[in-house]
């Protein structure tokens, strides 16, 4: 009903479906659910598990008010390898306006806690993600995938004023691979952020790892849009096809090199880049570093930039 914690009811669900896996399914509502001691307030640490909604606009999980420091979903808080999750036509509002002052907060994390997880066939589709984002909080990713992850996608999704949007990271000192970020819709993400180095959609490694199989394509970044549209490194590839961005303030579709790595045979093809602040599509590297190399760059479309269209 929008008032009353369903919390730990719905905790018991995910327990259930959890057993030999299973869905939990939301009807219409929304769903009021808070953080326990755990950094998120629903867990899933078992394998085949769905959470599943009747449909992204009418089925709604939100934080209560003073919210800090937490995630709604989060997948893999313990050392556990797990496969076949999937989260599909739920809206998710965080409730940014009534957070705490400090704290950073997720729709979903691939958690960060345990090092030594790792998570295979990741399916996030047909989601709405709205106000995760407040202009005082810094660093409100609605997705995050970290650590370990093989075969991830996020699709066909919108993303209607966030501070970021996707964050699609490999720390953990083991590669990642097959990253699908595919079909989605984003306005105003970085409206309610602080810097302009937000983003919609990001991928990135340390060089101790690699992330490599990721294919970014036919992603909108309409409206608003305070950082980039796109910030992808990979260590092979990536593929980014056929995206869409106008207005953003800074660099619109950048392809660009870790710090100490390299980043090699990206495709980037039929994207189209639109009456942005900065420059429109881009191959680049830090300072010093020679640059991406084997790149196939073609047919795309770059007018009405503040600077170079390419």
């Amino acid at each position: 009903d929008g008032v009353a914690d369903d919390t730990d009811e719905i905790r018991t669900a995910i327990t259930a479906a959890s057993v030999a896996g299973g869905t939990v399914f939301f009807p219409c509502g929304t769903y009021v659910v808070s953080k326990p001691a755990e950094a998120g307030a629903l867990i899933v640490n078992a394998n085949n598990v769905t959470l599943q909604g009747a449909s992204r606009s009418c089925t709604t999980l939100t934080f209560p008010n003073t919210t800090t420091d937490a995630a709604i979903v989060a997948i893999g808080s313990t050392a556990t390898t797990l496969s076949k999750i999937t989260v599909r036509s739920l809206g998710f509002d965080g409730n940014g306006a009534n957070w705490s002052a400090t704290g950073t907060h997720y729709a979903i994390l691939k958690s960060t806690g345990a090092g030594t997880n790792n998570l295979t066939d990741l399916v996030i589709d047909d989601c709405f993600f709205t106000n995760f984002g407040n202009n005082t909080n810094t660093q409100n990713s609605v997705i995050r995938l970290d650590r370990r992850y093989n075969t991830a996608a996020v699709t066909n999704s919108v993303f209607l004023a966030n501070e970021r949007g996707i964050d699609a990271r490999c720390e953990s000192g083991v590669a990642c691979s097959g990253v699908q970020i595919a079909g989605n819709f984003f306005d105003q993400t970085g409206a309610l952020g602080v810097s302009t180095d937000d983003y919609n959609i990001q991928t990135t490694y340390v060089t101790s790892t690699g992330l490599s199989n990721v294919v970014i394509e036919r992603n909108q970044c309409r409206g608003a849009c305070h950082g980039r549209c796109i910030v992808s490194a990979a260590s092979a590839g990536p593929i980014v096809n056929a995206n869409f961005a106008e207005n953003c303030v800074a660099d619109q579709i950048i392809v660009t090199e870790v710090t100490g790595g390299r980043t090699s045979g990206c495709v980037v093809t039929g994207n189209t880049a639109v009456n942005g602040s900065d420059g429109g599509i881009g191959i680049e590297s830090p300072t010093g570093q020679l640059g991406p190399v084997s790149c196939t760059v073609t047919g795309n479309t770059a007018t009405g930039n503040g600077r170079a269209g390419f």
